[in-house]
């Protein structure tokens, strides 16, 4: 059912997963943060328990993701990659 412009002034804007996480980044100014840091801190569970949460936590990270690249490409948010004791590790950090 069509609505009338005042009804659609307030209704409630959605958030992209993009100003999600740009927003978590921003409000962590100078700390860098790994996908699955940024997927459980916009409030996702990035642990894997059973076959049903594997699918949430791929559907997540793809999600992130994809949500990370729009954020460099446009140049709000950098990646760097860091040498750990266990192997290379990308870091998210907003600009």
């Amino acid at each position: 059912m069509p609505i009338k412009k005042d009804e659609w002034d307030r209704g409630r804007k959605w958030d992209t997963t993009e100003e999600q996480v740009l927003t978590f980044l921003r409000n962590n100014k100078n700390t860098g943060f790994t996908s699955s840091e940024i997927l459980e801190g916009i409030g996702y569970r990035a642990r894997v328990h059973d076959f049903g949460s594997f699918i949430g936590v791929a559907a997540g990270f793809w999600l992130i993701n994809d949500a990370l690249n729009t954020l460099i490409k446009e140049g709000t948010v950098k990646a760097k990659i860091v040498q750990e004791a266990v192997g290379d590790e990308t870091y998210y950090m907003a600009l």
